[in-house]
């Protein structure tokens, strides 16, 4: 759907509650969340001149569950939605995401993790996934899976940690006009030393086989950085490297950075960025490097009220030619817990997306805002 759309989409999940986290993993866990919600979406069809808006309903279901037995745990997360617009029935849509994923507990210091996962949903030209799909009024389904398995050695605070994990993901975008697929296998390992108290150093690789647009590529990534806590009140993670696309000569640099901040008991400061060469949704591209801020803050107001609020950018680009996408946005959402289990939401988000090629330039814009009612048992 359109880039509005996709960001209160994911908004909606986020509040959902629905994703598993490693973290986790130390006690059985069954929750079930269901909610409801309506939006007004400003520009359906991410038009750069006269916008058409919708009323957009949205009806989610979703699983949160762990459950361990000796030696090991299971998981099989999942989260449906179906969204309903008031302007085209034609727009109606499903769309899910299943995680299925177990953790073998070989020892204290070492883990095997296998995960797995279907997902469909639905995009416009121009949203952050479609950014290159030519420009189309048509919506677009995209389907992916992936299968990951990897191998944790060394947990913190332990002296050294070790991770080596082998993935394939594959995806394919459909529409009235549209037939493209890509796939990958990856190889990647990531080492870590410490060096003080709450420091370590870190290492990273990565080997991938791809394929887009009829094309195959290779990707090779090496790099360097650390892990902190910073004075006890950050969490903050980096890795800077160099990477190469071996059959196409391009080189370039890439990193990931993340740091969350906690502010004071009431408030949270995360901050995110990441510059990678990935495989490019354009039909006529294999790869295109992308380039993401983003920025999210949340304030507990009381016991039941909590603020969050968000900035973001997005920039893609295909290099060697002059096709650009940049999409930003910002949202606040208003959370009140109204007694156990049930919530009530008030979110509101602003997108803008800029499409540069060798011929023009374009900008569409809009706002969404809605209300959602939450259930979780």
């Amino acid at each position: 759907m359109k880039s509005l759309f996709l960001c209160s989409s994911w908004l909606l999940i986020a509040m959902m509650s629905c994703t598993v986290h490693a973290s986790t993993w130390d006690k059985d866990i069954i929750e079930f969340t269901t909610s409801l919600a309506l939006d007004n979406n400003s520009n359906i069809y991410n038009r750069t001149v006269e916008p058409i808006d919708s009323s957009v309903y949205q009806l989610a279901i979703g699983s949160n569950n762990i459950t361990l037995f000796d030696g090991y745990g299971v998981s099989l997360p999942f989260s449906i939605n179906r969204t309903i617009y008031s302007i085209d029935d034609n727009l109606d849509n499903t769309a899910y995401l299943l995680n299925p994923a177990m953790q073998i507990f070989w020892s204290p210091e070492t883990t095997l993790m296998l995960t797995s996962g279907v997902s469909k949903s639905q995009l416009f030209s121009g949203n952050v996934g479609a950014e290159f799909v030519n420009d189309t009024p048509q919506p677009i389904d995209k389907k992916q899976r992936h299968i990951d398995a990897s191998i944790n050695i060394g947990q913190a605070p332990q002296q050294e940690f070790l991770r080596v994990s082998l993935n394939y993901n594959d995806s394919e975008m459909t529409s009235k006009n549209l037939d493209s697929s890509n796939d990958s296998k990856a190889i990647n390992a990531q080492y870590g030393y410490r060096i003080s108290e709450d420091s370590y150093l870190q290492f990273s690789g990565n080997y991938a086989w791809q394929q887009a647009s009829h094309q195959t590529t290779r990707l090779a990534e090496t790099g360097i950085g650390f892990i902190t806590g910073v004075g006890g009140s950050h969490e903050l993670n980096v890795i800077v490297g160099a990477y190469q696309r071996i059959d196409q000569q391009q080189r370039g640099v890439f990193w990931t950075v993340s740091d969350r901040w906690q502010v004071s008991e009431r408030a949270t400061v995360n901050f995110s960025t990441s510059q990678r060469s990935i495989l490019s949704n354009s039909t006529d591209n294999i790869s295109q490097l992308t380039t993401t801020y983003r920025l999210t803050s949340n304030y507990q107001l009381s016991e039941s009220h909590q603020l969050s609020l968000s900035i973001n950018q997005q920039r893609s680009e295909i290099k060697n030619t002059n096709h650009a996408n940049k999409n930003q946005g910002g949202s606040v959402v208003w959370r009140w817990g109204v007694k156990t289990g049930f919530e009530l939401s008030a979110y509101a988000d602003y997108t803008k997306t800029t499409r540069s090629n060798e011929l023009l330039t374009s900008n569409h814009s809009g706002l969404n805002f809605g209300l959602r009612m939450g259930y979780q048992w």
